[in-house]
């Protein structure tokens, strides 16, 4: 059984386009749960006033792949390719009006000396996991499909015995009083 979906991704219109589809068409061209036939595919979905819409599609073995699973290893590895590649995928764009204005100060370079030292410490620059283009992570809990533990957990259930009631009897019910 193969199951396709797709997923919606905005870059930045000043980026290359076609260099961000390849980079995502890569991406599912590598990744061990997206099926190779029928073929993976990025195509442009729309286009906004600042942004290109991309649309990924791509197919995988729903027997033995779980889709939410897959598709989150799908985004995740796209993001990162292109953050690796310098591909913008830009926050929503944002208005916000001041109507009483804003103050602004300026410095000169002699008021900003030992600036630099205080800004770094307010500000720490975290130091990326190793493992960010791994293809399923611990959140993840792996690409497999819990229907193969579904069925093996059906296989083993044991057949009820006659007159044997699975549902809690409540006390003071009809039931319980039988």
């Amino acid at each position: 059984m193969s199951t396709d979906g797709s997923i919606l991704l905005q870059v930045e219109d000043d980026d290359a386009i076609n260099t961000a589809q390849e980079i995502a068409r890569n991406v599912l061209a590598e990744h061990p749960a997206v099926l190779n036939d029928p073929e993976p595919s990025v195509l442009v979905d729309s286009l906004r006033s600042s942004t290109v819409n991309l649309r990924i599609f791509f197919w995988l073995n729903g027997h033995t792949h779980s889709w939410l699973k897959v598709r989150s290893s799908v985004i995740r590895l796209v993001k990162f390719a292109f953050q690796k590649h310098g591909i913008s995928m830009p926050d929503e764009a944002r208005e916000i009006v001041f109507p009483q204005g804003v103050h602004v100060t300026l410095f000169n370079d002699k008021d900003l000396e030992g600036e630099d030292a205080l800004a770094e410490k307010r500000f720490p620059v975290e130091t990326p996991p190793d493992n960010l283009d791994a293809v399923s992570t611990k959140a993840e809990a792996g690409l497999y499909s819990e229907a193969v533990v579904i069925k093996e957990q059906a296989r083993q259930a044991q057949p009820l015995q006659e007159g044997e009631n699975l549902l809690p009897v409540a006390s003071g019910t009809a039931d319980s009083k039988k």
